[in-house]
């Protein structure tokens, strides 16, 4: 043993004995000079070596020894080891050196070197160093191959590593002073350590054949400096984990007056001290903490196992109670559906949701999906008010300058043209779902990429696609931040009964204005249908929550006019309730007939980034269901059709508005009404002029034609210079829609255009014998009323043909409405104003002159005064 100490000093010539660690077990024990640590009791000092014996193996065994051996890499560090195990290694028997470890338990996970004797390769055992971090390792050197392979398996061992981490490892494997070289590595993963020690792996029959002699570690580094205190953790109201740079020592960690907390909390009841974890402390607190409070730490008197003790030391935490989430408490805020081509942002999708409650929500085990496999959430506390985007791994670098980003494995793919999103908890509760489609976006030059949906009410969640529209931020959205649209107000109205479709004679859908709570839309005694019928079921729209499907009996008779109504349990989802008052009145519907619908209102030319639409009107007594009909522009060899998608009834007297993006018309004309805008595909209609007409298959392949319009610019007001943006509107329902004076610009007092509405231009045309006047005063100003003339005929006999010109008080002529126009049997001429240049006539009084001619000879005059009057 004195001939290898000797060697190993000549090797250490420069160090001095002091700051390094060496055993040759010569004193026979292991409890002093230096005091092993670990499973003593399986371990005894024999003939000057350490050797395994363990009186009560099993058929499995694990036994360690540690020592502290602290290490830096500011200098030159050698570890030397002899060890002998009396038989051949094998995978279930052999042992492992550590000699730069992070933890005393030798067993548990390491971040630091170990050298593993022999046991995995038989025959062709080596010496290998390993770098280990935590529960896998990483080899760095093997030795010579089969060295360790044979019984007994020997080796005298040693390890260099240099200030530059360049580790060198040699042997001898007779287990004399002959050393060779075993290879190298560069590694500075773990530049410090704690711990050295041994490991042995056996079986029931070798309990007592491993050796170890002459542990050699130089230099130790010379702990000056007191323990660091590096942070403090509340794990609950209780309780505090506090976590130091170094092993403390035991006393000083467990005196609960060197601890204490600020805002009346103070010194802690206990404090607990654990060799397996000699960094940490555990404090129980004698008061308990407030959520969300930010309280100070005062640690003082802490000392390392080199006995430096701790001046004060201070540390801010914060407990955070974690809090179960109610629906809506947080919301989609913003959509991302289709990033291209991008206007600003990031071309990757992304939702943003907001936490608008006052609990800090933990999203572990959360799920987001659009029907498909959900995408799971990884442990993420989510702040009161905080934003929070969701995207794929690919986008999360991207959006990171944006906020707070969290990359979902299995984020599902947003379609562009709409998708239903729903967001659970851990525990299956539907926090919020959302069914976008591309009319949200408002505004048909935003539909097509780079602009993002964003939320505009967080207080009102149960509204749908009125609470949501295009960004109006330049970048194309508000990623992170708040939304460009932000328009918070408290939600204090309970829901609206938009409308019923009775699909059968039991059965129907009734659609409210916004989102139902899904427990009261599901209770039948919630609704009451008069007269004589009994609702036995109420099943509510999950991915739709404003309808509610009804089952009812006896069934409805046909032609019959029936009553729901609601009682005052029916709330929206903020839990408002319905007003008792309100009622729909509803049948089945009707075979649609020729005549009972009108094309009533064309808006075929609509401002800059605005949206067509044609309005419909139920001049039936009939209660129609609009889903049979087709919508066309029927000319010849350019046909455009678009059959209406979705059933639902008008009842007579009602107006009902088709387009593509219906939130353009409510936010642009006041008439718009949400329940009577539906949205569908229009067929093409030109600015040039074309054709409307509706129809339904009456038959297999046979079309009945109910109404039909050829449109054209020349219908607008002759002295309105810009007609885009204006609606031509049907002066009279009942007369017929071909009759070009039966269409005229809406009135510039209701914004040009009357969508769901009565129109502006209404006038009940009269019936008379011959030409006629049914007023004689007219203002073309479009203020809507009178604001152009009417000359009205009503023939008894065909064949006739009629000129007619307007004259001023001087007998001037001022206008040529007709020359020798065929006249049919009933009809109008329109008189807008205007004179022989296109501008505008003077105030005063005009003569009408009419003259008829008859194949016949016959020829007929008549004369007529009126009033161009206007605001002076």
């Amino acid at each position: 043993m004195k001939k290898w100490l000797f060697f190993g000093l000549l090797a250490l010539g420069a160090f001095s004995m002091k700051g390094q660690l060496q055993d040759d077990f010569s004193d026979g024990n292991l409890s002093e000079d230096p005091s092993w640590l670990g499973q003593t009791g399986v371990f005894t000092v024999e003939n000057g070596e350490l050797r395994l014996l363990d009186a009560n193996p099993l058929p499995n065994n694990i036994s360690y020894l540690y020592l502290p051996a602290p290490v830096s890499a500011d200098s030159l560090t050698v570890w030397e080891w002899y060890v002998r195990l009396d038989f051949a290694p094998s995978s279930s028997n052999l042992a492992y050196i550590y000699l730069l470890a992070s933890n005393p338990d030798l067993t548990a996970g390491q971040f630091g070197y170990y050298l593993r004797i022999g046991g995995i390769s038989g025959a062709d055992d080596a010496l290998e160093l390993f770098r280990q971090d935590g529960n896998t390792s990483e080899l760095l050197i093997s030795g010579t191959p089969g060295a360790l392979g044979a019984q007994p398996a020997v080796a005298r061992i040693r390890v260099e590593r240099s200030v530059a981490g360049l580790w060198s490892m040699y042997a001898d494997y007779t287990g004399g002073s002959d050393l060779q070289a075993q290879g190298s590595a560069s590694d500075l993963t773990y530049l410090d350590g704690q711990f050295v020690g041994l490991v042995c792996v056996y079986t029931s029959t070798r309990n007592d054949d491993f050796y170890f002699d002459d542990v050699y570690v130089n230099p130790l580094y010379t702990d000056q400096d007191p323990p660091i205190l590096l942070e403090a953790i509340a794990l609950d109201s209780n309780l505090l984990v506090l976590t130091f740079d170094e092993p403390l020592e035991e006393s000083s960690a467990k005196e609960t007056g060197n601890y204490f907390v600020s805002d009346g909390i103070g010194e802690p009841s206990s404090a607990n001290w654990d060799a397996g974890a000699p960094e940490q402390v555990l404090l129980q607190l004698a008061q308990p903490l407030q959520s969300l409070f930010v309280y100070t730490l005062e640690v003082q008197g802490i000392a390392d196992l080199a006995g430096n003790e701790s001046t004060l030391q201070t540390a801010e935490f914060t407990w955070i109670k974690v809090e179960v989430a109610n629906r809506f408490d947080v919301l989609f805020n913003e959509i991302m559906a289709d990033p291209s081509p991008p206007i600003a942002l990031p071309e990757f999708e992304f939702l943003e949701i907001y936490n608008r409650s006052a609990k800090p929500l933990q999203l572990e085990g959360w799920t987001l999906s659009d029907g498909g496999t959900p995408a799971v959430f990884p442990s993420y506390l989510l702040q009161p008010g905080q934003y929070l985007l969701l995207c794929d791994e690919a986008g999360e670098a991207p959006l990171a300058p944006y906020g707070e980003v969290l990359a979902l494995e299995g984020f599902p793919g947003l379609n562009n043209g709409g998708d239903l999103l729903l967001l659970e908890d851990a525990n299956g509760q539907r926090i919020d779902q959302v069914a976008y489609s591309l009319d949200w976006y408002g505004e048909s030059d935003k539909d097509d990429g780079g602009w993002s949906l964003e939320l505009i009410n967080p207080l009102s969640p149960c509204e749908a696609g009125g609470n949501w529209r295009a960004s109006e931020n330049l970048l194309g959205g508000t990623p992170g931040t708040v939304n460009s649209i932000w328009a918070p107000v408290q939600d204090e109205e309970g829901p609206i009964p938009l409308l019923i479709y009775p699909d059968s004679p039991n059965t129907g859908v009734v659609t409210f204005s916004e989102a139902l709570d899904l427990g009261e839309a599901g209770l039948a005694l919630n609704f009451h249908i008069s007269p004589g019928i009994a609702v036995s079921a109420a099943l509510p729209d999950v991915v739709d929550p404003r309808k509610v499907r009804l089952e009812w009996a006896p069934p409805l008779g046909s032609g019959a006019a029936y009553t729901l109504s609601f009682s005052s349990g029916l709330s929206d989802c903020a839990g408002n309730p319905i007003d008792t008052t309100l009622r729909l009145t509803f049948g089945l519907p009707e075979p649609i007939e020729a005549g009972d619908l009108i094309v009533n209102e064309i808006l075929y030319q609509p401002l800059s980034g605005g949206e067509e639409f044609i309005e419909i009107y139920n001049r039936s007594g009939k209660v129609l269901n609009v889903g049979d009909l087709i919508l066309g522009n029927i000319q010849g060899s350019s046909d455009s059709i678009a059959p209406v998608a979705d059933d639902r009834l008008l009842y007579p007297g009602e107006y009902l508005v088709f387009c593509e993006f219906p939130s353009d018309l409510l936010g642009k004309y006041p008439s718009a009404r949400d329940p009577w805008i539906q949205q569908n595909d229009l067929p093409t209609l030109p600015d040039g002029g074309g054709n409307v007409t509706l129809y339904v298959e009456a038959q297999p392949g046979q079309a009945l034609i109910i109404d039909e319009v050829d449109y054209s610019p020349d219908m607008h007001h002759v002295l309105l210079h810009e007609t885009r943006g204006v609606s031509l509107e049907r002066i009279d329902p009942e007369t017929d829609g071909g009759l070009a004076a039966n269409w005229h610009s809406a009135a510039q007092q209701v914004g040009y255009a009357t969508p769901t509405a009565a129109n502006s231009q209404y006038f009940e045309l009269e019936s008379g014998g011959g030409f006629f006047l049914p007023y004689k005063t007219f203002s073309p100003d479009g203020d809507g009323e009178d604001d152009f003339l009417l000359l009205q005929y009503e023939l008894e006999e065909e064949g006739w043909t009629a000129s007619i010109r307007i004259f001023d008080a001087f007998g001037r002529l001022v206008r040529e409405i007709a020359q020798n126009q065929l006249l049919g049997s009933s009809g109008a001429y329109r008189w807008d104003g205007d004179d022989l240049n296109g501008g505008k006539a003077r105030m005063g009084i005009y003569v009408i002159w009419v003259q008829q001619v008859h194949p016949d000879g016959r020829v007929e005059e008549q004369k007529w005064s009126c009033v161009l009057a206007g605001k002076i």
